[in-house]
């Protein structure tokens, strides 16, 4: 269903139209609910953060759908209304996901509905009358024609007398141009002094195009551009003065229009499915939001995900820092207390004293732009390295479920314990591995080095880079 909601509006809204016609207002208003939040949620995508835009689109929402006396009324409960309502300023993408949960399970009756009917239409065979007559009156004219006398053949005999010219008689032709620079020029003179050159141009542009269209497609691509660019135009083309007639003109017009929005389509669903790749269903989104605002599920998922990488368990503190910092602007204290909120999860992910200085998984210069911004980006301050964190670890819920499905509530600590012990000695093991390599001293350099020189080493002073003395005089002993 939710797939067919994100494609709506390319299926002319057909459910749209099903929930309408159905009389149901409760249904017409939840999916018009859903189309006007999904313009809210894409406010949040911009390059530039529109702060205006929405607030006034949240505004917009509880006043149609949510609020008391909402001439679209969703039929949601009042005190899930009321948690809207407290945090309606500011606005976040999180504000209305309880409303969304709600219209989504309200509009699962219709869609099975409508794909009842559908089926049902599907597999009804009906039964089309069609009356054929072979009697007609045109096979009769046809067969009398087919039976008639042979028509007079006079003008054929006439015709046949006529026969083309011999080629070395005819006269030069445009092709035989383009192989002769000469004639080329002067044939383009003499369009000048009649104010027709750029008819040659145009023609000379477009076989050259033809020449390299299966050849070089990025050439012939760029020469497409160009040919549309300097005549297909009001200019050329489709002005005053075009060698075309107002139909031949109205023709290529339409076909290049229909090509153009044929190019747009697929630029469009190209990058609809690049979205649909990285972006999962809203009710995913809506679940996983949920997993990491539960203290236990979050728990797990952080010590599952720190298996993967070391600051990926620092991202789940950091979104449920976020989070209360989101809650700490709803309950309008005072501005001192959400600085000092603002400062700490700086101080703790962004710019930490211990290094890294930057102890989550996002790009530098968006932890820069915060440091130095923070005072100009209001309460969206973290909206960009909030949602990169979450983007990231989106990425594995779905295995984190899977893992979780295949055992026991109260065996999945033990069993995340179990791999973090494992990865532990892994990395132990290559460390040493790394030490021995690094501290190494082949036989060759030990037997170079003469007894004085090592009672000299043993009697300075022990450096911590080097390994323990012991083992290069035992070598030593062994090699001598």
């Amino acid at each position: 269903m939710l797939q067919s909601l994100y494609l709506e509006n390319r299926a002319g809204y057909y459910f749209t139209q099903f929930c309408e016609k159905s009389g149901n207002k409760l249904w017409k208003n939840c999916v018009y609910f859903w189309f006007d939040l999904q313009t809210y949620n894409q406010l949040f995508y911009q390059e530039t953060l529109q702060h205006f835009q929405i607030r006034n689109q949240a505004q917009f929402l509880y006043a149609n759908y949510i609020a008391p006396s909402a001439s679209m009324d969703i039929g949601l409960n009042q005190n899930k209304k009321n948690m809207i309502y407290d945090k309606i300023h500011p606005a976040f993408e999180d504000l209305f996901d309880i409303a969304e949960e709600h219209i989504l399970a309200i509009l699962l009756e219709p869609w099975m509905k409508m794909v009842e009917a559908d089926e049902y239409t599907y597999r009804k065979v009906e039964l089309v009358e069609e009356t054929q007559q072979l009697d007609s009156v045109y096979f009769r004219e046809l067969q009398a024609l087919h039976q008639g006398p042979v028509a007079d053949t006079g003008a054929l005999v006439e015709d046949q007398n006529f026969h083309p010219a011999p080629k070395e008689l005819a006269g030069p032709n445009l092709s035989d141009l383009i192989h002769d620079k000469k004639k080329l020029e002067q044939f383009r003179a003499f369009l000048n002094k009649h104010s027709a050159s750029m008819d040659l141009m145009c023609w000379l542009d477009i076989e050259e195009f033809r020449k390299m269209l299966h050849t070089d497609k990025e050439k012939s691509d760029e020469k497409s551009k160009d040919i549309k660019t300097k005549y297909l135009n009001n200019k050329y083309f489709f002005g005053p003065n075009s060698p075309a007639t107002r139909e031949q003109q109205e023709k290529v017009r339409d076909i290049a229009e229909d090509l153009s929005h044929k190019d747009q389509q697929k630029k469009t669903m190209m990058r609809k499915h690049v979205d649909n790749e990285s972006v999962s269903s809203s009710s995913e989104i809506i679940a996983f939001r949920k997993a990491l605002l539960d203290p236990v599920t979050a728990n797990l998922f952080q010590r599952f995900v720190a298996l993967k990488g070391d600051l990926l368990g620092n991202g789940v503190l950091f979104w449920q820092e976020v989070q209360k910092y989101k809650d700490l602007c709803h309950s309008h204290c005072a501005d001192a207390i959400v600085q000092k909120k603002i400062t700490a999860i700086i101080d703790c992910f962004l710019n930490s004293a211990i290094p890294p200085a930057l102890q989550i998984d996002i790009p530098p210069e968006q932890a820069k732009k915060i440091v130095e911004h923070r005072k100009e980006l209001g309460p969206y301050i973290f909206r960009e390295a909030q949602m990169s964190i979450f983007a990231l670890l989106f990425k594995f819920w779905p295995e984190f479920c899977k893992f979780q499905s295949n055992l026991d509530s109260d065996k999945i600590l033990v069993a995340l314990e179990e791999k973090k012990e494992k990865e532990m000695r892994k990395k132990e093991v290559i460390t040493a591995k790394v030490r021995l390599v690094k501290f190494q001293v082949t036989t060759d350099e030990l037997n170079n080095m003469s007894k004085d020189t090592l009672n000299k080493i043993s009697l300075s002073q022990p450096d911590a880079k080097l390994p323990n003395l012991v083992i290069f005089q035992a070598l030593h002993a062994t090699q001598s």
